[in-house]
């Protein structure tokens, strides 16, 4: 992957008490429990689209928009840490001692690229995400400003608050409450904003044409739409909708990360 500037999130995840918790137990049994709870941090992280870059000692640190870039990295990032948080809480009754998590995620414009197989970020956003993750308390996930603002229609804020960072300054935190619903939404446009349609009034007319040929012949049709990303598929979709009328269509999707991927 080339050097290049890019928007990206950083989480990083830190096991709680991990130094009482090497002085307390037996160093291979502590081994063994962290190497077991890192493999299932990796598997959700992976599956949310996240890139693990690394592992420094008790704490795991992945970024989301490298080396792939998505329109909602920042969401998938806090609900990769809603997954992390109830994951290793389900492990909970099944090892040795307990262990929890605090989580703190950042976004920002990074400097990427990699070097031989390891892909590596650098810039402010990644030292602001380590700071928040310290500052966070046991089973709390905190994110930035930008985070918060990327993502606030799908992810629930408490009252933010500003800390001290070592090296930083003055730090604004949000801590994430919940999720607004259980599978990510798609969300286009600017709330009410809606320009006309241009340049599609063929695609249109064969949709229209389709969904009334379906009517008079009472038979299935299957229409796939399908184009780059951007050209305005999901936009001609809506318009068929409106003609149609949204209460008479049902809707299915395919979930874009997580566990219930189909396709």
């Amino acid at each position: 992957m080339p050097e290049e500037r890019k928007l990206s999130t950083i989480l990083f995840a830190d096991i709680v008490g991990s130094t009482h918790i090497g002085n307390a137990e037996d160093p291979e049994l502590v081994r063994r429990t962290l190497a077991r709870v890192f493999v299932e941090m990796r598997q959700i992280l992976s599956e949310h689209g996240g890139t693990v870059e690394k592992f420094v000692g008790d704490a795991v640190m992945a970024v989301f928009g490298v080396p792939v870039a998505h329109d909602d990295d920042a969401e998938r990032a806090v609900r990769a840490a809603f997954a992390l948080r109830e994951r290793v809480a389900a492990l909970g009754p099944t090892l040795p001692f307990p262990v929890s998590l605090r989580i703190g995620i950042n976004s920002g414009q990074v400097v990427a690229g990699s070097e031989g197989a390891d892909t590596l970020v650098t810039g402010a956003p990644v030292n602001a995400s380590a700071r928040m993750q310290a500052q966070a308390a046991p089973d709390e996930i905190v994110v930035g400003a930008l985070t918060r603002s990327l993502t606030t229609p799908s992810i629930r804020y408490g009252a933010g608050r500003v800390v001290d960072a070592k090296g930083i300054g003055a730090l604004e935190l949000f801590p994430a409450l919940g999720l607004e619903s259980a599978v990510p939404e798609q969300r286009r446009g600017l709330g009410q904003l809606r320009a006309p349609l241009i340049g599609r009034d063929a695609e249109l007319r064969l949709l229209r044409e389709s969904h009334r040929k379906a009517g008079d012949e009472r038979s299935a049709y299957l229409v796939t739409v399908y184009g780059q990303a951007g050209v305005g598929k999901s936009r001609l979709v809506a318009e068929l909708v409106d003609v149609i009328g949204r209460e008479r269509v049902l809707r299915g999707r395919c979930l874009p990360y997580g566990a219930g991927i189909t396709y």
